[in-house]
């Protein structure tokens, strides 16, 4: 009998440590140009919130995570799919991850390999050591083919234990939404006032 493990996340592959110290080195910056709060340093501060806010959104909080024994979500940078595990027919990874449910498929930003890997494809040369003697499982390659692994094997475990194939529903990032829309519109008039 196999264990299941009631939920797996998989965040980024790639681009997580500079996107953590980036968004880091926005809001450092913000709040010491507002400390000084003359208009343009928070015109700045402003702007590097956005900046902030976008950071996060696209690189650091896309995920796919697999909720057994039922659920798959592909979490975006301001959406979440939230997919039946039943229904999934087939996952390719490349620099996205798309899962497909019958004829739809649905794209998540969270796990990909990386764009040269992509871009080179198959190739008959054999791989070049690598610099860094990671294992296999910690590279974004090793990653998107374990993802795919266990996105399958959940699939087939819903299957076989007739989990139900709830509606494809698709829910909003909310906070993200709100928090970059209240510093879009305050960039805008202190601009135009």
């Amino acid at each position: 009998m196999a264990v299941t493990i009631d939920e797996q996340r998989y965040g980024p592959t790639t681009g997580a440590v500079s996107g953590w110290l980036a968004l880091t080195m926005c809001v450092a910056s913000g709040l010491l140009l507002l400390t000084n709060a003359s208009s343009g340093r928070v015109h700045m501060a402003l702007a590097l919130g956005i900046a902030a806010v976008l950071i996060w959104c696209y690189v650091l909080r896309p995920r796919v995570i697999i909720r057994e024994p039922d659920t798959l979500l592909l979490r975006n940078a301001f959406s979440t799919w939230d997919l039946p595990l039943a229904a999934v027919t087939r996952v390719q990874i490349k620099a996205i991850t798309r899962i497909h449910l019958e004829d739809t498929a649905y794209d998540g930003l969270g796990v990909g390999r990386r764009v040269m890997t992509v871009v080179r494809g198959a190739s008959s040369a054999p791989p070049r050591p690598s610099l860094s003697r990671r294992e296999p499982a910690k590279t974004p390659e090793g990653i998107a083919d374990l993802v795919t692994e266990q996105v399958l094997a959940a699939a087939e475990r819903a299957q076989e234990t007739g989990q139900r194939t709830a509606p494809v529903r698709r829910r909003w990032a909310r906070v993200e939404l709100s928090l970059l829309g209240a510093q879009v519109v305050a960039l805008a008039v202190l601009i135009l006032s």
